[in-house]
């Protein structure tokens, strides 16, 4: 994997700056006792700066200004525990998995899938789907979150999470739109995609609304 938090704070701020537009996975947060403050503070200033689109401010030797790194990809972060902090946590959106969530046959089915390159396959397809629409799908994008974030805003939760699920629902609706039209999919079957992947991000928005009044100070 790309990214690990064993690897330097800069390392890892500059990798989420030169992926623009890609997924880039951080992984293994597990801090021990030792370590824990600088692992945690490295994490609420990545993951801060993510969400917030801000990178830190940094001077020459000479005192002049040097162009700052903000994180431009989506970060995947994973990891043994979460990060502490409620603002942090609202800045997040926390998918836990537990023992007996992942079929080991189906995971070795997968690994085997992406082996062979299927998975890198059908995201170059995605890609050369995407791009000559891009400027059509900006425009939708910006109607769509703001429909997508009022419906999740009713469900009372964190300020910031309504914008979060209707990004990532976003995403998923415009990817099955090309599993559609490349035919992999039938019209009822990606409708039915859509339903799950609502259901199940308003499901775990609801969990974080728990961990975010449990990390309340």
């Amino acid at each position: 994997l790309p990214g690990s938090w064993a690897s330097m704070a800069n390392f890892n701020e500059v990798l989420a700056f030169i992926a623009k537009d890609a997924l880039v996975v951080i992984d293994d947060f597990r801090p021990c006792a030792a370590e824990r403050r600088r692992l945690e503070g490295e994490a609420d200033r990545l993951l801060r700066a993510a969400a917030n689109g801000a990178g830190r401010g940094r001077l020459k030797s000479d005192t002049s200004l040097r162009p700052a790194h903000p994180p431009r990809a989506l970060i995947l972060a994973t990891g043994e525990e979460k990060p502490s902090g409620e603002s942090l946590i609202a800045r997040m959106f926390l998918v836990e998995v537990a023992p007996g969530d992942i079929d080991p046959r189906r995971l070795s089915a997968c690994q085997r899938d992406a082996a062979s390159g299927l998975y890198a396959q059908a995201t170059a397809g995605y890609i050369q789907w995407l791009a000559p629409r891009l400027d059509q799908v900006r425009a939708e994008m910006s109607s769509a979150r703001g429909s997508y974030r009022g419906q999740v805003a009713h469900e009372g939760l964190h300020r910031r999470t309504p914008g979060i699920v209707a990004d990532l629902f976003i995403g998923w609706e415009r990817f099955l739109d090309f599993a559609h039209e490349a035919e992999a999919l039938t019209p009822s079957e990606a409708e039915s995609y859509r339903v799950r992947v609502w259901n199940a991000l308003i499901e775990v928005a609801h969990r974080q609304l728990e961990r975010l009044r449990a990390a309340d100070p």
